[in-house]
């Protein structure tokens, strides 16, 4: 794809995104299912994700090696709180000191 055709999808996308997340601020989804439900290709999800997180508007949690986004103003869940805080305990789920 060229450069300007490049640009204008990785704008588009992150337009859908907005929108999206404008009607639904809590939804939680990976860079491949957001593309599904706005019926855009990956890569120019990603892309536009990566953008939209580091201007402060996505926030990015990694859970078991997948990405998941969310609005950062939106707040995470009961359910990510723990199982963020499941990967931080060693394997055998005791605290070590």
């Amino acid at each position: 794809m060229s450069t300007d055709k490049t640009q204008l999808a990785r704008a588009m996308a992150k337009i859908e995104i907005l929108s999206f997340y404008q009607n639904n601020p809590h939804t939680r989804d990976t860079a491949e299912g957001l593309a599904g439900r706005l019926f855009l290709d990956t890569a120019s999800v990603v892309s536009a994700l990566n953008e939209l997180e580091q201007v402060g508007i996505m926030a990015r949690i990694e859970l078991s090696k997948t990405a998941i986004y969310r609005l950062k103003v939106s707040y995470a869940t009961l359910d990510e709180y723990r199982l963020s805080a499941k990967e931080e305990l060693p394997l055998d789920g005791r605290h070590s000191g």
